[in-house]
């Protein structure tokens, strides 16, 4: 490593110089245009109506450039896919969402049925007091939640599994 004694002497000196332009100075006179180029035309343009920034290039008056931005903005499908993206991306959160919420499902059945007296079943029963030939079935229901379907998300919903059946 370099001693820092000669390099702060040496960057010192060097800033010092730097301000010993002198009392004497005087700033030298640069000629400057009374016109530039391209300045009749901004003057026409101050003259017009307030400017709409919604086609600022118009303003420039180049059919050229106008058509290549009216073409640009045609084609340019960025924000229309943006758009999409953001419908998607919500409709599957709906999807995700409706997931934890909790499920039911009701069902029934009913069924009924003829005993013959002709069988030897039959005719056991038909000894019987009581027997009624025509037997009707089961009818049931059955109410799920997240809690019994064993998917992870058991104690986030209090609604305990419901079931009964009669006969």
């Amino acid at each position: 490593m370099p001693p820092l004694r000669p390099i702060a002497l040496l960057v010192s000196a060097g800033l010092l110089a730097g301000c010993a332009v002198g009392p004497d100075y005087h700033r030298p006179d640069a000629p400057l245009s009374d016109r530039y180029l391209g300045q009749p035309s901004v003057e026409q343009r101050r003259g017009a109506t307030s400017t709409s920034l919604v086609a600022w290039w118009e303003g420039f008056g180049d059919p050229v450039l106008t058509d290549f931005i009216s073409k640009a903005l045609e084609q340019n499908l960025d924000l229309a896919q943006a758009s999409a993206r953001v419908t998607q991306a919500r409709a599957g959160l709906g999807a995700a969402n409706a997931a934890l919420l909790p499920s039911g499902n009701i069902s029934g059945q009913a069924a009924r049925s003829y005993q013959s007296i002709e069988t030897p079943l039959g005719q056991v029963l038909n000894s019987t007091p009581g027997n009624d030939r025509y037997a009707t079935g089961k009818c049931g229901e059955h109410s799920c939640s997240a809690a019994d379907k064993g998917d992870g998300n058991a104690g986030r919903f209090a609604a305990p599994p419901a079931r009964s059946h009669c006969g």
